[in-house]
């Protein structure tokens, strides 16, 4: 089985990668292009939930979401965000850390490292 490309990984010809919001971002021969497509639809679609506070239908619609697209990282945060929510902290911590550790220092996904600054505390208390 081969492994997913990363994030962002280095400029090539051809090189696609995924951002926050989901636009899609294709690198070709020192150009850049974007597109907003289906996977931007899902990420307005997980915010919202995350917006009702619906945890069950957003974890649900995360996990779908990284089955399609397992290099796009938002659903991740979304998902590990479902799951502190239902009280599965240490299950939030360690997608969230997977994120860190695919995303490395991409500001786009700063809200990874936040979100962690705030549960790992809570996971700790937890033990």
């Amino acid at each position: 089985m081969k492994a997913p490309p990363p994030v962002r990984p280095a400029l090539e010809a051809g090189t696609v990668y995924y951002g926050f919001e989901g636009e899609k971002i294709i690198s070709s021969r020192g150009r850049r292009a974007m597109s907003l497509g289906e996977e931007h639809r899902q990420y307005l679609k997980m915010a919202e939930l995350e917006k009702k506070r619906d945890w069950a239908d957003l974890l649900a619609e995360s996990a779908k979401e990284i089955t399609k697209l397992p290099q796009w990282q938002t659903p991740y945060i979304f998902k590990a965000s479902a799951h502190a929510n239902l009280g599965e902290i240490g299950e939030a911590v360690k997608l969230l850390e997977a994120v860190n550790e695919k995303t490395g220092s991409d500001r786009d996904f700063d809200i990874s490292r936040r979100l962690l600054d705030i549960y790992r505390p809570l996971q700790r208390a937890r033990s």
